[in-house]
């Protein structure tokens, strides 16, 4: 061996380590964290997201696994776990329907709403059959139904768009059957 190979120092590999302990650090401080605020089970999930992602990024042979890790974490957070997280609390004791009685939360709300006689708008709410002809919320419904329609139909003849456009076959004329 060259004695120059052999006292040469390798700073990008030492840099390498350096970053990745400070990763690991910071994702235990976080795992800490998160345990300690009472979360054990997302404590575990962030563990094992932050072990998954240091291995991946400091092991060689799991190169092509480091392309599809954003990916598949990214999917993992803001997709399965709002919807696990969320079955999780309804079937737990963490509404707020247990906090409060009926009374007080009407005297809480009520406290909180300053009404506004100047801009409140005059409304009535009729039960069904009390005020209202009948057939008059289909009328409602296809009034503005109608109202959008010709809305897009407008905006699509200002740019000269078709609502369907057709297909139209322009290469070489198929060959005469027989």
């Amino acid at each position: 061996m060259n004695a120059a190979t052999m006292n040469s120092f390798d700073w990008k590999r030492a840099v390498g380590v350096a970053v990745a302990a400070l990763v690991a650090l910071v994702g235990l401080w976080l795992v800490s964290a998160i345990y300690s605020a009472g979360q054990p089970m997302l404590a575990v999930g962030a563990l094992v997201l932050f072990a998954a992602g240091l291995y991946l990024y400091v092991s060689r042979t799991a190169l092509a696994w480091r392309y599809l890790f954003p990916g598949i974490v990214g999917m993992l957070l803001f997709v399965a776990f709002p919807l696990v997280y969320t079955m999780w609390i309804g079937f737990t004791n963490y509404s707020s329907t247990h906090l409060l009685s009926q009374a007080r939360v009407k005297a809480y709300l009520l406290e909180q709403t300053v009404p506004d006689e100047d801009h409140s708008l005059e409304f009535t709410l009729h039960p069904d059959g009390d005020g209202l002809r009948r057939g008059s919320s289909a009328t409602i419904f296809t009034v503005a139904r109608i109202a959008g329609i010709v809305a897009h139909a407008l905006e699509e003849y200002e740019y000269r768009l078709r609502f369907r456009p057709r297909a139209s076959y322009v290469g070489p004329a198929p060959p005469p059957a027989g």
